[in-house]
């Protein structure tokens, strides 16, 4: 992949005799290869038309589908930049992403535009409908040359981290072409008999990730519009997908179904992301989708680092893997630095924030962690996440993990909210069966934790805030728990002992 466009490493342009093969399904709609090259022959005509050049950044808001695929592809045969944001964000609230990003030109769904105004944030003639991009007559010469510098821009992803704030991330066609074959199609033994599924949303780099793979190794890309766990079990029984790399909490979702209903047979491999799953989901799903069951660890500033196979998945449990062949781990000051082949090229324009998050050649990923003797790693949580309570560093993860394994807790976090007395006290922030009480879980805690880890109040919610990929969004909690006093009731305790003497 050294060098290479994407452009000139889709698998039609070395494989002709694939050409009437499928390349994309979404829903009641399919792609052949041919058909494919035509509708990005389309839609690269009607880019250029409207002034769209190599180097070009362009916001787009849109759903699913085989749109956004061919807009990748399209944008990867100019050589322009593009910036996709979630079609669920409102405009004013994407404002930011988009001057951070100096974006030019937008592009949107018909809907969306119907619903937000762009004139604040767009010269007049700036803004265009997605669905006038596939009108017209196609070019099937488009894959027999490739001009485009394959390490300038080809997305900027936004993430917005732990404090809101967007932070472009740039990742070139080469980044994202060893993303595919060296972090997915090698790991997992992937070929071009595959049938790869992506659920997740593909302003995301996982499922962008997910939709290139299979173009570029001659398989086929199956697009989800959103996922629901029926829908999900659906598509893999109907499209004999094979392969995929899913939300944890994705999977966790699948559990609530009667899986012995559906034909999986055909699933060779999943691999899970984004979160630890709970040893008792893995167990099941092991058991019940009988495949091979891979976990991982990454970001979007690096991608893929680590691979936990299913050999070692019961025997290292709480373990995120080993690193990959072409990535180097470290732990400095408990915080885990990534050196690898995969590494994005900084954060658009902002080459202060970018020297900050290096450590020499070492991505500073702003999570803890530990390496055990055996060089498996082990995920401790985000480092601005860590709770100092009476001066002792605690890791929200160790505690998280012993309310997680009460019987009726459906999900659990913790964080630290400001005390006089212990600088941060410790806060439990739990979803649950209505049988489970606070008592229940302070007894599972004074059992499990040590004291200095206990938590000193328990909140029981509904639900925990999350984004579209299943993270939780822990800084909505501290925003949701501005103020509180979490050791009211310790107080009042000590205060009534202290009367009777």
């Amino acid at each position: 992949s050294e060098g290479k466009t994407l452009h000139n490493s889709l698998a039609l342009h070395d494989a002709l005799p694939i050409s009437n093969k499928k390349a994309i399904i979404f829903e009641d709609e399919m792609l052949t290869y041919s058909k494919l090259v035509v509708k990005v022959g389309i839609c690269v005509r009607n880019l250029q038309n409207i002034g769209v050049k190599e180097g070009s950044r362009v916001v787009l808001f849109l759903p699913n589908g085989i749109e956004f695929a061919v807009f990748m592809l399209s944008f990867a045969y100019i050589g322009a930049t593009l910036v996709p944001l979630s079609p669920a964000l409102p405009i004013v609230a994407a404002a930011k992403s988009i001057k951070t990003a100096e974006c030019e030109i937008a592009i949107a769904s018909s809907e969306y535009l119907s619903k937000n105004d762009f004139s604040p944030y767009f010269e007049k003639g700036a803004v265009f409908d997605a669905k006038n991009f596939f009108l017209g007559i196609g070019d099937k010469s488009l894959l027999s040359f490739s001009t485009t510098n394959a390490k300038t821009p080809f997305i900027i992803t936004m993430t917005s981290g732990s404090t809101g704030d967007p932070k472009p991330i740039v990742l070139t066609q080469e980044n994202k072409i060893k993303r595919a074959i060296d972090g997915a199609k090698d790991i997992y033994g992937l070929s071009n008999d595959d049938v790869i599924i992506a659920a997740s949303p593909m302003y995301h780099s996982l499922a962008q990730r997910l939709v290139i793979l299979p173009l570029i190794i001659g398989a086929t890309s199956v697009i989800m519009r959103k996922f629901t766990p029926k829908s999900w079990l659906s598509a893999v029984q109907e499209h004999k997908v094979t392969f995929t790399i899913a939300v944890s909490s994705q999977l966790d979702m699948l559990l609530c179904e009667e899986l012995e209903n559906y034909d999986l047979s055909s699933l060779k491999c999943i691999v899970s992301s984004s979160a630890l799953l709970r040893l008792e989901s893995k167990k099941a799903l092991i058991s019940r989708l009988k495949c091979e069951f891979h976990e991982c660890y990454g970001a979007s500033e690096i991608g893929i680092a680590t691979n936990l196979s299913p050999k070692d998945g019961l025997s290292k449990i709480g373990s995120v893997g080993k690193a990959l062949p072409y990535v180097d781990i470290r732990i400095v000051d408990g915080e885990i630095e990534v050196k690898t082949d995969t590494l994005f090229s900084g954060y658009y324009k902002q080459e202060a924030k970018t020297k900050e998050a290096m450590d020499g050649e070492y991505f500073k990923t702003g999570d803890m962690g530990r390496i055990d003797d055996d060089g498996f790693l082990y995920y401790l949580g985000r480092k601005k996440e860590v709770i100092i309570t009476g001066g002792i560093n605690v890791y929200p993860k160790d505690i998280e993990s012993v309310l997680c394994g009460i019987k009726g807790v459906k999900e659990a976090t913790v964080i630290g909210v400001p005390d006089e007395y212990f600088g941060e006290a410790i806060l439990a922030v739990v979803v649950a069966d209505k049988g489970v009480t606070k008592r229940d879980l302070q007894r599972a805690c004074a059992k499990n934790l040590a004291d200095y880890q206990q938590p000193l109040a328990y909140e029981f919610v509904e639900a925990l805030p999350k984004n579209e990929m299943g993270k939780l969004i822990k800084h909505r909690l501290n925003e949701m728990f501005a103020g509180y006093d979490a050791t009211k009731e310790m107080r009042n305790l000590m205060a009534k002992r202290g009367e009777n003497g």
